[in-house]
């Protein structure tokens, strides 16, 4: 055989490889409004549950609540884990634009004991963007996280009220 048509059939054949490969790991991907909503809920159960780490997966490192507060990752996790917020977000309907998106929705958080209290928010404005991340431990991929939550101050003041100031860094 012609070393020539060797050289041609291997390439076709890893062509062919490679298109396979990424059909499979990237074919059936859910639309972007999905892997926001699904990630969103996941987070939002594990929150009602009291695991921190389901939490902490969706946020980005440029966390912020209304523009000007970062509370820490630690400071969410202590959060979570001693009062176990049940969030509720009444709409679902995510704004997305190529790499960010937003979901514009009245809530309800309820907190079971120590505190016993139910705030509902007029509107809490979610801001999520694309970053970078690895998925298998291997391929590079994009993944929505939270990097924004803005909400009235009023219904912020209301929320941290049963809390002490300096414990979750609000």
């Amino acid at each position: 055989m012609n070393p020539k048509l060797k050289i041609g059939i291997l390439f076709l054949a890893g062509a062919l490889l490679a298109a396979v490969i990424r059909l499979v790991l990237f074919a059936n991907e859910p639309s972007d409004q999905a892997l926001i909503k699904a990630a969103l809920e996941d987070s939002l159960q594990a929150s009602k549950e009291g695991r921190p780490g389901g939490v902490l997966e969706l946020l980005s490192n440029q966390f912020s609540v209304n523009e000007t507060l970062s509370p820490s990752h630690r400071d969410i996790s202590r959060y979570v884990r001693d009062f176990r917020p049940d969030i509720e977000i009444v709409q679902w309907n995510p704004d997305v634009r190529s790499d960010s998106a937003s979901v514009r929705s009245p809530a309800i958080v309820k907190f079971g004991f120590p505190v016993n209290q139910e705030v509902r928010i007029s509107e809490v404005e979610l801001g999520f963007e694309k970053e970078s991340g690895v998925k298998w431990l291997l391929i590079p991929t994009k993944e929505w996280k939270l990097t924004s939550v803005t909400i009235p101050q009023e219904s912020l003041q209301e929320l941290v009220s049963n809390f002490p100031a300096s414990q979750f860094g609000f």
